[in-house]
């Protein structure tokens, strides 16, 4: 479905688009890597409990379970691939226990660096609460770092909307 802000109850895959999913147990995160942005090229699968809200307009398909299963008896390197993508999660998941080590300001701005990225010269449509959940900290953190950029000319915030204007100041706030 193409429309931003659908809530998503299913197993699916992200084939264009940014979404934020909501893992139980977990920090919401966008679509496949804990705390980072996945740009629109990169196809993600979303686990089947997951809740997602689009971010902007994202494309999915819906795979069933007995549709995999029969996939992956008839085609040997979809279970190759599984293994893979296995491995990346573990990668992943090692990454997110590094990352919350960091202060708390530290991820927010690698946040906003990754979503810059990932949105190039676009605002990024995401509201303070959104920000705070995608980089495990509270609203109130996440207005702190914003009101920061926005007073060193880093970024402009507007409703749900936040432009980055210095990229390589972002670099630097990472290591403050």
């Amino acid at each position: 479905r193409k429309d931003a802000g659908f809530e998503l109850m299913r197993r699916i895959l992200i084939t264009a688009g940014v979404a934020i999913v909501v893992l139980i147990g977990c920090q919401p995160k966008t679509v496949e890597q804990p705390a980072s942005a996945v740009p629109a090229n990169a196809p993600a699968a979303v686990p089947a409990s997951a809740p997602a809200r689009a971010l902007e307009p994202t494309e999915t398909l819906v795979l069933y379970r007995r549709d995999f299963d029969e996939l992956r008896l008839h085609s040997p390197s979809v279970d190759r691939f599984l293994v893979t993508a296995l491995a990346e999660r573990v990668t992943s998941t090692s990454r997110l226990v590094v990352e919350l080590i960091r202060p708390p300001e530290s991820r927010l701005w690698r946040q906003l660096a990754m979503l810059a990225d990932a949105y190039g010269g676009e605002p990024i449509r995401m509201s303070q609460d959104e920000l705070a959940h995608t980089a495990g900290t509270a609203r109130q953190t996440a207005n702190r770092v914003l009101a920061e950029g926005v007073r060193r000319g880093i970024l402009t915030v507007d409703r749900c909307a936040i432009r980055v204007l210095d990229r390589a100041s972002i670099d630097q706030m990472i290591h403050e």
